[in-house]
C-alpha cells in the first residue's frame, strides 16, 4: 500500500484513538471530581449531597473501595445516621482493600457510635484524639462518634465528658456546644446549659431561636424572670409554641402577675393539651391564686398523662442535636406529686392526703433503689438486674425504658417469671396515658 493511500487510514485511526483516550480521560476526570465533590460535601456536612454523589459513583464503579469507605462514613455521620447500611459499605471496603488503617479507624468509630461497651476500642480512639499527630478533622469525627454512642446507650454523663474534651481541644465548634447544651438541659442543669447557649448566640448573633431558648431556660430555671421576659416579650397571644408560652406564664408568675400567668398557661394548654409542663404550671399557678380544686385537677391530669412522655423520643432528639421538648418523666413525677399533696392539704382532704404522701414516699424509695441499682449493676446486667430495673422504671413513669428493659430480658429468658405481665403493664399504662391526653379537663381562666 502506498504512503498516499495509507495516510487517510492512519489519520482515521489516530482520530479514533484520540476520541477513545479523550473519553477515558473525561470519565476519569468526572469520577475523580465526583469523589472530591463528595469529600467537600462531607466536610460541609451536606450529607444528602455526599451520599447521592457516592451512590452515583458506585453505580458505575461497584468495586470502588474508597467510595464504599467514604459512603460508610457519610451514612454514619448523617443525621439521623444509618449504621446498618454504613456497616454494609464498610464490609465491602474491607473486602476490597484488605488490612487498611482507614478501614480500621472507621470500624472503631462505628463500633463506639453503635453504643456498645467496647472499652478497648474507646481507649484506642481516646489515644488517637490525644495525639498531636492526629489531624483536626479526624479528631472531630472521633469525638462525634463517641458522643453519639454514649447518648445512644443512655450514658449521658459520659457523653458530656467527651463533649467537654471536644470543646477544650477544638474551640469554636458550634455542634459541640449545641449538643452539650441539649444534654445539660435534659439533665435539668440549666445554669450550665445557658453557658453553651450564650456561646452559640455569640457565634450566631442574628439567631432569634437561640434568643428565645435562652429566655425559656431563664424562666424554667427561675434564675431571672425579668431578663427572661425581656428576651421572650410579653405578648403570648401570637406565639404558637407551647413551651415558649409556658415560659412566659412562668415569668408572669415569678413577677407576681397571676392573672396574666393563668391566661398564658391557658393558651399553652390550648396549643397542646398534652403538654405536661403546662399542666404542672397550671396547677402551681392555681394553687398560688388560692384555687386548690383547679390545682388538684391539673396536677392529677398531668400525673395521668406522665407515662405517655417518651424518653425514647428524647434520646432521638439528643442524637440529632435537638433539645427534647420534655424532660425525663421522673423530673415531673416528683414535682406533680408535691403539688397534689399541697392541693389536698389546702382542701383538708386528710384521707386522700395520706394516700398522696404514701405515693410520694414510694417514689422517693424507688429513686433511691434505682440509683443504687445503677451504681452496682455490672456492665452486662444479669436477668434479675434487668427485671428489677424494669419494675423501677415503670414505677417512675418511664414506660419506654421499662419496655426496653423487659424486651432485653425476654430476648435472653423468654419464660422469666413476671416478665410478660410487666410488659403488659407497660402497654396498659401507656394506653391509659393516651386516653388522658385525648380527654383533658376544661381549662378555666380568670
Amino acid at each position: 500500500m502506498s504512503a498516499s493511500k495509507s495516510a487517510p487510514i492512519l489519520a482515521g485511526i489516530l482520530v479514533l484513538l484520540a476520541g477513545l483516550v479523550g473519553t477515558g480521560f473525561w470519565y476519569t476526570f468526572r469520577d475523580n471530581g465526583e469523589l472530591d465533590d463528595a469529600l467537600e460535601a462531607l466536610r460541609l456536612q451536606q450529607y444528602d449531597k455526599a451520599r447521592q454523589l457516592l451512590l452515583d459513583r458506585l453505580e458505575r464503579r461497584p468495586q470502588d473501595a474508597h467510595a464504599h469507605l467514604l459512603l460508610s462514613r457519610v451514612l454514619r455521620r448523617m443525621i439521623p445516621d444509618d449504621l446498618t447500611l454504613a456497616r454494609q459499605h464498610l464490609t465491602a471496603a474491607r473486602q476490597l482493600l484488605g488490612p487498611n488503617p482507614e478501614v480500621e479507624l472507621e470500624e472503631a468509630m462505628l463500633i463506639c457510635q453503635s453504643g456498645w461497651r467496647a472499652r478497648e476500642t474507646e481507649a484506642d480512639l481516646a489515644g488517637r484524639v490525644a495525639s498531636p499527630e492526629t489531624p483536626g478533622d479526624v479528631r472531630l469525627m472521633i469525638y462525634e462518634a463517641l458522643v453519639r454512642g454514649h447518648i445512644r446507650a443512655g450514658r449521658l454523663n459520659a457523653a458530656i465528658r467527651w463533649l467537654d474534651r471536644w470543646i477544650e481541644a477544638l474551640p469554636g465548634q458550634a455542634d459541640a456546644h449545641r449538643w452539650r447544651a441539649c444534654l445539660l438541659e435534659y439533665q435539668q442543669r440549666p445554669h450550665l446549659a445557658l453557658e453553651d447557649y450564650r456561646a452559640l448566640a455569640a457565634m450566631q448573633p442574628d439567631n432569634r431561636t437561640l434568643r428565645d431558648h435562652q429566655g425559656v431556660l431563664l424562666a424554667e430555671s427561675g434564675y431571672d424572670y425579668q431578663q427572661a421576659i425581656q428576651l421572650l416579650g410579653e405578648d403570648f397571644s401570637s406565639r404558637h409554641d407551647p413551651r415558649t408560652v409556658t415560659a412566659q406564664a412562668i415569668c408572669f408568675y415569678g413577677l407576681g402577675d397571676l392573672v396574666r400567668a393563668r391566661q398564658a398557661v391557658g393558651r399553652a394548654l390550648r396549643l397542646d393539651p398534652s403538654y405536661v409542663p403546662a399542666w404542672l404550671w397550671s396547677a402551681r399557678i392555681a394553687l398560688e391564686a388560692g384555687d386548690a380544686q383547679a390545682g388538684l385537677q391539673a396536677a392529677r391530669h398531668a400525673l395521668a398523662m406522665l407515662p405517655g412522655v417518651s424518653s425514647r423520643q428524647a434520646k432521638v432528639a439528643l442524637l440529632e442535636q435537638r433539645s427534647p421538648p420534655l424532660a425525663h418523666p421522673t423530673t415531673y413525677l416528683e414535682r406533680l406529686q408535691q403539688l397534689e399533696i399541697q392541693a389536698l392539704n389546702q382542701l383538708g382532704s386528710l384521707q386522700q392526703l395520706q394516700q398522696a404522701m404514701e405515693r410520694y414516699r414510694r417514689t422517693q424509695e424507688c429513686l433511691a433503689r434505682w440509683n443504687q441499682l445503677v451504681e452496682n449493676t455490672p456492665a452486662v446486667p444479669d436477668l434479675d438486674n434487668l427485671y428489677q430495673a424494669a419494675q423501677l422504671q415503670l414505677e417512675l413513669a418511664d414506660c419506654d425504658e421499662a419496655e426496653t428493659l423487659v424486651q432485653r430480658l425476654l430476648e435472653q429468658a423468654p419464660d422469666y417469671p413476671g416478665a410478660m405481665q410487666l410488659l403488659h403493664d407497660c402497654h396498659e399504662r401507656r394506653y391509659q396515658a393516651r386516653q388522658a391526653m385525648e380527654n383533658p379537663p376544661t381549662i378555666t381562666e380568670p
